[in-house]
């Protein structure tokens, strides 16, 4: 885990680069069938994926604490038991598993966002902690307070009873593609 620092996040890169790339193939598929014409526009998905994910993480000033990408690889923040404030992980191929369980919450509202393509987020949250959690998925099941959606296109919304009330609260954005999202409490 490292602290953010002012510099250029490599999604955004990468997302531009899968972009071009997505756009210069398909520029080439005009005349060809629709399963050659379906990886341009995945590679494209993914592009335009990290450069809106990038750009929403950023747009929130509160968001910074812990900030971490992967292309390939999976993340585990195991027994985080520092005050927390904000996180941002995205991920193109792996699993991603925050544990806190044993977070202090900073003062006022956090924020942890996590976004993969391919793969599943589980996250564990201390009982002690009121949360919100909005969920995405295009292929896979959201298990959060006890609630399960599954199936193409799923999204949830919920929250803790003392969410709206508590003066130190947790905000989770998580989104995946192929993958499942899974909040528990312990």
């Amino acid at each position: 885990m490292e602290t953010v620092k002012s510099r250029k996040h490599p999604s955004a890169v990468i997302g531009w680069i899968l972009i071009v790339l997505g756009f210069i193939f398909m520029l080439n598929q005009f005349d060809i069938s629709i399963f050659e014409f379906i990886w341009p526009i995945a590679i494209m998905g993914v592009g335009i994926f990290l450069v809106v994910r990038w750009k929403r993480f950023h747009s929130d000033p509160s968001v910074g604490a812990i900030d971490d990408f992967k292309f390939l690889g999976d993340t585990v923040f195991k027994d985080y038991a520092g005050n927390i404030n904000g996180a941002g992980i995205t991920h193109v191929f792996g699993d991603i598993k925050i544990n806190l369980s044993k977070t202090q919450m900073a003062d006022g509202e956090s924020f942890v966002n996590a976004s993969t393509i391919f793969g599943d987020v589980d996250v564990l949250v201390s009982n002690d902690i009121d949360f919100h959690i909005d969920a995405s998925c295009v292929l896979g099941d959201i298990v959060a307070l006890d609630k399960k959606h599954d199936g193409l296109f799923q999204s949830a919304s919920d929250q803790t009873p003392g969410f709206t009330t508590a003066t130190n609260k947790l905000r989770l954005n998580i989104s995946t593609i192929f993958g499942d999202i899974r909040i528990h409490q312990v």
